[in-house]
């Protein structure tokens, strides 16, 4: 039975947000939200860019214009996961722990139309 690329997206990407969302959390108990959601994304950046790359939209080889695509999305991705949950936290007062549970599907839903159209968009 073949996937269908979100199949494969959503079913790897929960792996992924299982590792990820981990790391957030400990770190989120530690340190300031920023370097939270910065170490996180490098989890995240590393085992993204495996898994998507390869197995969701089968990238056969490393290609450094696909990392450095990549690599955008991570800091992008970084910055508006990190700024929306100071802004839950310090306006709508709303923990961070569960500010960073609400943006998940808000991330993924980005993350996955930047990778398909302009990171990993066959030429």
């Amino acid at each position: 039975m073949k996937f269908k690329t979100e199949s494969k997206f959503l079913l790897l990407g929960f792996l992924n947000f299982l590792v990820t969302n981990i790391v957030l959390q400990i770190m989120l108990i530690f340190y300031a939200i920023p370097l939270a959601t910065f170490v996180s994304q490098v989890v995240n950046l590393i085992i993204g860019y495996v898994l998507y790359g390869k197995f969701v939209f089968g990238v056969k080889r490393s290609n450094y214009s696909f990392f450095v695509k990549y690599l955008f999305l991570a800091f992008l991705s970084w910055q508006i996961n990190s700024l929306s949950i100071i802004i839950l936290f310090n306006k709508f007062f709303i923990s961070k722990k569960i500010s960073a549970l609400i943006m998940i599907p808000v991330v993924t839903i980005f993350s996955f139309s930047v990778q398909k159209y302009y990171v990993f968009a066959k030429k």
